[in-house]
């Protein structure tokens, strides 16, 4: 990820910590990722040199004014300013991983042979709870070539559970 979008997310974060405002930015910039998403066309209105700074400054304004609070849209209006507009989804996913990593949740990504029941799910995330002490952010993917089981990979450790590495195991234990 970019330095400046980290130092970027990391001002904003801490003026949403000040204000004990974390998660309603957080939902404000993934309003404004959202809105980018569907109109592909508009961060690169934004970051437009032969728009002037203060029209740009104003479209953001008339888009997002309504929508987010101020200082969402003072954020918006510097990286359009310093040129960093196309920084924007880097910015989002650093506060995500600031405001994650800050109220003390793990993410994690499940991978299972076959889709998880919602029951299965329930335990893999209170299992997840037992292990930390913290909630976990669960992302479930399907690889049938774990063969049965289930790994889980957070950001620092990995949870290997599958019958492919089980079969491994047993294959390197027979050749010795």
């Amino acid at each position: 990820m970019n330095d400046t979008a980290n130092e970027y997310a990391r001002g904003l974060y801490m003026i949403a910590a000040e204000e004990r405002r974390e998660r309603e930015y957080l939902e404000e910039l993934r309003t404004v990722a959202e809105m980018f998403d569907k109109n592909p066309e508009y961060p690169v209105i934004l970051s437009a040199p032969s728009i002037p700074t203060s029209e740009r400054a104003a479209l953001i304004e008339k888009a997002f004014g309504n929508a987010v609070s101020v200082n969402v849209v003072s954020f918006l209006k510097l990286l359009c300013r310093k040129g960093y507009i196309y920084l924007f989804k880097d910015c989002f996913e650093e506060f995500r991983k600031l405001y994650l990593d800050f109220s003390g949740t793990v993410r994690a990504v499940v991978t299972s042979a076959v889709e998880l029941t919602d029951s299965e799910k329930i335990k893999v995330q209170e299992k997840m709870h037992a292990l930390t002490g913290h909630s976990a952010m669960l992302r479930y993917t399907v690889d049938p070539s774990i063969l049965g089981g289930i790994i889980i990979r957070t950001d620092d450790r990995i949870i290997d559970g599958s019958v492919r590495r089980r079969l491994k195991e047993i294959k390197e234990v027979i050749k010795k």
